[in-house]
């Protein structure tokens, strides 16, 4: 949602999306790598699983630099989950043309 109304938007800032990336995918590895990881049990604790945290967290921060020229909120609304002790894992929708505005956030 984020990228195609910049893409359509502000296209000039959306060319600085790589830009953001790179500033703070260290802080990202650290987070996942440090306190996601010694927060989820050794058994789920794979690639995949890390992959995904680390794209929500990649989401949340670009929907936070971006958030003067967009009011997008559908990942950065879920980090409040983390912080709480759950994990994001998907939505429900009554039918597919309500996600993401009628979605209701499923977490463990």
């Amino acid at each position: 949602m984020l990228s195609e109304f910049l893409h359509n938007n502000f296209n000039k800032e959306y060319q600085q999306w790589n830009d953001h990336i790179d500033s703070f995918s260290d802080a990202i590895d650290g987070l996942v790598l440090g306190q996601a990881a010694a927060a989820i049990p050794k058994k789920y604790r794979t690639e995949k699983v890390t992959n995904w945290i680390r794209s929500h967290l990649t989401s949340a921060y670009l929907e936070c630099a971006y958030s003067p020229l967009s009011d997008v909120r559908l990942v950065r609304d879920q980090i409040d989950w983390y912080l709480l002790g759950h994990f994001p894992c998907g939505w429900f929708v009554e039918e597919e043309t309500g996600f993401p505005t009628s979605a209701v956030t499923v977490v463990f």
